[in-house]
This record gives structure tokens, C-alpha cells and sequence, in this order.
């Protein structure tokens, strides 16, 4: 069902810094799902500064940073 279609208008969610994290790091899953759903505008991502702050200190880990899909990574910094 595509919420936004039959109500009229765009679902919002917050989206938790763990699933933001696993869809950079894993291309398939339900992460990555969720993702691409949000890259295609079927919700809006309603995003609180202390997951933004949580997120640049996850990426900013070396480890972390060395296994990201880095297109993925600058997709999400653009929605």
C-alpha cells in the first residue's frame, strides 16, 4: 500500500542511527529497503539533532568509514 497515494500525503518517521548506519554499511537488507523507499520520497525522514550529532560520530570512525558505500553515504546527506 503506498500511504502517500491513498491518504493524500507523505508518511513521516524517524528513522533510528543504527537503521541509517546499517543501510550505508550493508546494500541489501531491510535497512537498505527502508532507504531506498526514503530516496524515492515515499516518506519523510523527520531527523532530531542528537541523531545527527550520533551519526557524524559514527562516520567519522575510521572503521566505520573504511566499510561505508560512500554513494550510499552522500545520498543520505542530500535527503
Amino acid at each position: 500500500m503506498n500511504w502517500s497515494t491513498t491518504f493524500g500525503m507523505r508518511v513521516r518517521a524517524v528513522l533510528d542511527t543504527n537503521i541509517l548506519v546499517s543501510a550505508v554499511l550493508v546494500k541489501e537488507g531491510a535497512p537498505a529497503a527502508i532507504i531506498e523507499r526514503l530516496i524515492a520520497g515515499q516518506f519523510i525522514n523527520c531527523i532530531t539533532a542528537p541523531i545527527i550529532g550520533e551519526l557524524n560520530d559514527v562516520f567519522s570512525r575510521p572503521k566505520v568509514r573504511l566499510r561505508a558505500d560512500e554513494t550510499r553515504l552522500q545520498q543520505l546527506l542530500a535527503i
